[in-house]
């Protein structure tokens, strides 16, 4: 029986897309061809009628229109209704339910071809089913791909929120026990403030007795001191008695000092201004020989001045004059060497060579002609 289901099923895919493929367009049949099919579809829901009374399982009412997903099954954010029984229900009594539906579903398909094959002669119901049951394939498989699909992101959920226990309950262990010894380190720092509160009382007695302690000795010093300082009052007026006394005679004193001293400056005023008078006719006159003797200078600076250029030019024209010999003498010598080399001149030779060389063979030596000449 299952096996029949399962071809069933099978050739309803196949017939639906073998449909979909030959009546391409919608045309209009004839008499004859319109009888043979209705014939046939007739005798299919007989046979399908039969197989369903046959089956053990109620007939539930199918309908050819097309729903959303929403309206079948309902948005993703409402929640899914929960069954009230709790009844289990086989698989193969869910297999025989899934075999009814499709089997009333195709009758009443076959049923809609029939009655518009008998009255129009078309079939476009026929392709309205078969873009359906594409339309509710496609639509299984998404729902199938986004079932696997959530049913691994619950998968990574699950693992993400064990994880997450676990990391929770190690932080709150740490946090018991960070709880733990701060409770320990507050009971320790209640006990050291009481202690600290004890000490703090008594600290406070101790300070309080030496401060009246020291403001006692602090009163006998300062009454000591009242004492003493009134004795330094009366010392201090005997004092100023006896220096405002100096200070009347030093007054005194300086008052004709300052007489005295305004006197002598009057007179020493007087006898400095004379010696200034005196001191201005003495640089005048001064100054009169000063410009003479610059007049005699200047004069006997002018004449030596003319002897010293006079003497610089004989100097210069002596040198030249020295320059102007020696450079005559010089060549001087060197043209009476040249002519004496080249024979020229007063310097040349004489017949009587031969006899000369024969009285130079019997005497060895220059010649005084010869010492001469030169």
């Amino acid at each position: 029986m299952e096996m029949d289901i399962t071809e069933g099923e099978n050739d309803d895919h196949f017939s639906s897309h073998a449909f979909l493929d030959i009546f391409c367009e919608e045309t209009t049949m004839h008499d004859l061809e319109c009888k043979i099919l209705v014939a046939v579809l007739q005798n299919c829901m007989t046979q399908l009628n039969i197989v369903g009374q046959c089956i053990p399982v109620p007939i539930e009412e199918c309908t050819v229109k097309y729903e959303n997903l929403k309206k079948r099954f309902g948005s993703p954010e409402e929640k899914p209704k929960l069954g009230t029984g709790g009844i289990q229900i086989s698989p193969r009594t869910q297999m025989l339910k899934k075999f009814q539906s499709k089997r009333t579903f195709l009758e009443g398909i076959i049923w809609n071809i029939m009655y518009e094959l008998q009255h129009s002669k078309k079939f476009t119901f026929l392709l309205q089913t078969v873009k359906f049951l594409e339309k509710m394939q496609h639509e299984k498989e998404s729902l199938e791909e986004m079932e696997v699909f959530n049913q691994n992101m619950v998968q990574k959920l699950q693992n993400n929120i064990s994880d997450m226990q676990k990391n929770a309950e190690l932080k709150l262990a740490e946090k018991l026990e960070l709880i733990a010894k701060l409770q320990d380190k507050l009971t320790d720092e209640m006990m050291t403030r009481k202690v600290i509160q004890n000490f703090v009382r008594k600290w406070g007695k101790t300070q309080y007795d030496q401060f009246n302690w020291k403001n006692n000795q602090d009163l006998n010093s300062y009454t000591e001191k009242l004492m003493k300082a009134a004795k330094a009052v009366e010392d201090e007026l005997k004092i100023n008695e006896n220096v405002i006394e100096h200070l009347t005679d030093s007054c005194d004193k300086l008052s004709r000092n300052i007489d005295y001293w305004k006197e002598k400056y009057d007179t020493d005023m007087a006898n400095i201004e004379d010696r200034i008078l005196s001191l201005k006719h003495f640089k005048q006159q001064q100054l009169k020989k000063l410009n003479e003797l610059e007049e005699v200078y200047n004069a006997h600076q002018k004449e030596m001045d003319e002897f010293l250029n006079m003497k610089e030019e004989r100097r210069r024209k002596e040198e030249k004059e020295a320059l102007e010999h020696a450079n005559a003498v010089l060549i001087q010598s060197w043209w009476r060497g040249l002519m004496v080399r080249r024979c020229l001149g007063q310097f040349r030779r004489r017949k009587k060579a031969v006899k000369d060389t024969k009285a130079k063979k019997k005497r060895p030596g220059k010649s005084p002609k010869a010492t001469s000449k030169k």
